[in-house]
């Protein structure tokens, strides 16, 4: 008897302490939003997403979108300051727009709709028609530019096949898969099924080990990154800011797609594989050399299959003269970035 009390006593102050370490953290490293513009757009189905606008002067120049990834929000874009996207856009004389999509910690549902409900058909069905629509009317702009990491471009490609390219100018993509099979294997399905059923603890999970992982320069399969690669002005906080928890209908249409090697969306209607080659708009795309998610050579292989002629891609590594060989999550973000990422996508 006394040997399980002092069992339960071990694990209710390993509890305790977890749950006063990940608090500690919040409190450590609040969300910081460098900028006034702060925007809110309804959808038609009446959700509300927070859209950030950065630019240099009120004589804006063409607007840009950043979309970002899957379990991640605006902030892969905005970190650190001076030496992230939008920051380099903005010198150059770009109006950046930055969104959190719907299930994002800023977003608000409607009433008797939950985070738990959101799949990645309503992320190009209703957010980024109303984010595109709200920023070509405030801009007095025709087009707008689109870059999306991971499934930020991923996106893309489904919005084209779904809307047409009518409003995108060019499009980039950063480690942007065209389906989940390279991530068979990789990503464990135990890992998703935990953020499935349990998405506020797998969350927490994830961003308390940020820190550790980051101090002991390994890497977490839900974060792929090479952390030799990370600038040296980039702290715990920017990750842990840019993280939200996982999404679990979306958890579940991706356990689908890799179980069944098969990636189409609106139930079955849009093959985004089959509808790439008409991709409508000029792409540049870069591949990490060291992605979990995304084979580079199987990347390319899709890639070409593009039929438009203003196309390019690049992939990050050593290899091609690159300082190092990217991971998924660096390629938003790296130490020679301003040089190896930025400018070509200026």
């Amino acid at each position: 008897m006394i040997v399980i009390l002092v069992a339960v006593v071990v694990v209710a102050g390993i509890a305790l302490l977890i749950a006063l370490y990940l608090t500690l953290l919040g409190s450590l490293y609040p969300e910081h939003i460098r900028t006034n513009e702060v925007h809110h757009v309804r959808t038609n189905d009446l959700w509300v997403l927070r859209v950030c606008r950065y630019r240099k002067s009120r004589a804006s120049g063409e607007p840009v979108l950043l979309v970002h990834g899957m379990g991640a929000n605006q902030h892969n874009f905005t970190s650190p300051e001076n030496g992230c996207l939008v920051d380099y856009l903005c010198e150059k004389g770009y109006d950046c727009w930055t969104v959190d999509l719907r299930g994002s910690k800023s977003s608000k549902p409607p009433f008797e709709r939950t985070r738990n409900d959101v799949r990645m058909d309503d992320f190009f069905t209703e957010d980024l028609p109303a984010v595109i629509a709200y920023i070509l009317r405030h801009t007095d702009y025709t087009k707008l530019h689109w870059v999306g990491h991971s499934m930020g471009g991923m996106l893309l490609y489904a919005y084209t096949q779904y809307a047409g390219g009518e409003a995108i100018a060019s499009g980039t993509t950063l480690g942007s898969p065209i389906d989940f099979n390279d991530a068979v294997g990789k990503v464990p399905v135990w890992l998703l099924s935990f953020s499935e059923k349990f998405p506020a603890a797998a969350g927490s999970v994830i961003r308390g080990i940020v820190p550790l992982a980051k101090l002991l320069g390994g890497g977490i399969q839900a974060f792929p990154i090479n952390h030799s690669n990370i600038p040296k002005n980039m702290h715990a906080g920017h990750f842990i800011n840019m993280l939200e928890d996982p999404l679990p209908a979306l958890i579940h249409q991706v356990k689908e797609w890799m179980r069944t090697r098969t990636y189409t969306l609106l139930d079955g209607e849009l093959d985004i594989a089959a509808g790439l080659p008409a991709l409508p708009v000029p792409l540049l795309a870069f591949y990490a050399a060291r992605d979990p998610f995304i084979d580079a050579e199987r990347a390319l292989a899709g890639f070409n299959t593009i039929n438009i002629e203003d196309k390019k891609a690049l992939v990050c590594a050593k290899k091609h003269g690159y300082a190092e060989d990217y991971s998924h999550c660096d390629l938003a973000f790296s130490k020679e970035a301003a040089k190896e990422i930025f400018e070509p996508i200026a």
